[in-house]
């Protein structure tokens, strides 16, 4: 709920500000679309947050919520940077156009630059999001550890945590890593959790792909 309540009041200050701008240019239709789509944000927010009650929860199938609270997750995230982007384009805007004269070519690049900066948050959201977050990748990290005995130098532990198995990470993504971490020939094999992210999420599944761990 605090979660929720920080990002209610992130957006309205974020509609309240555009609503400001689209009132100095006397556009009913903009404002009415901002209303619109704040009213979907919201919709998609409380669908994404209130089935953390549990009676609220027993009303959706585990796919279902699963996928609606990592859209709200997403789209919560994605809405805070698009704000904090939107104030720093304005305040970037204002401060260059104090006592300078109005041209059309700085115009346009002042509005360039507004809009690079409201596109990188979700540039960086989206490649993170559905490309990044396929790509597994084996990272290696040396510990040493001071007057550690002979027989454990050169000992290879490997490591896979936060699984999550549901939705967003398929059971075929859970066995490559697998397959991964089995190439490293690891003498000691660590499985921090979490297995999966919510009750219904294929736990079964989970620990079978685990089961073929090897060390």
């Amino acid at each position: 709920m605090v979660a929720l309540s920080f990002v209610t009041l992130a957006q309205a200050a974020w509609v309240r500000a555009l609503l400001k701008e689209q009132w100095a240019r006397e556009s009913p239709h903009a404002r009415r679309a901002i209303l619109a789509g704040w009213s979907a944000s919201m919709t998609v927010l409380l669908a994404g947050f209130l089935p953390v009650f549990t009676s609220i929860d027993r009303l959706f199938p585990a796919w279902a919520e699963g996928w609606d609270r990592g859209i709200a997750i997403l789209w919560a995230f994605l809405s805070i940077l698009l704000a904090a982007s939107y104030a720093v384009g304005r305040a970037i805007t204002g401060m260059a156009g104090r006592g300078g004269a109005h041209s059309p070519a700085r115009r346009r690049f002042l509005g360039a630059v507004r809009w690079a900066l409201l596109g990188a948050p979700t540039v960086a959201v989206g490649y993170g999001t559905f490309v990044q977050r396929h790509r597994l990748r084996v990272r290696q990290q040396k510990i040493p550890v001071a007057g550690l005995p002979e027989d454990l130098d050169g000992l290879r532990i490997v490591q896979l945590t936060d699984i999550h198995l549901s939705p967003f990470l398929s059971v075929r993504e859970l066995d490559q890593a697998v397959a991964m971490a089995n190439e490293t020939r690891p003498h000691l094999t660590l499985v921090t959790g979490d297995l999966i992210t919510r009750a219904g999420d294929p736990l079964d599944d989970c620990l079978k792909a685990l089961a073929r761990l090897k060390s």
